[in-house]
């Protein structure tokens, strides 16, 4: 499989099932893929962490 086939088709999820944005930026970062996935695992977690902390109020 090709990585444009592979991108398009991790797209393709996320558009499905918002919780895969996050599961693939965890894989990435844990398998230490260098797509500049560390930063956006990041803003991931402080999103959550922003939209809890609005909620919980």
């Amino acid at each position: 499989m090709s990585e444009k086939e592979r991108e398009r088709l991790k797209n393709k999820e996320q558009q499905r099932n918002p919780g895969a944005a996050f599961n693939n930026s965890l894989n990435q970062v844990i398998t230490g893929n260098p797509n500049g996935s560390g930063c956006l695992f990041i803003m991931i977690i402080l999103l959550i962490f922003v939209v809890f902390k609005a909620c919980s109020s």
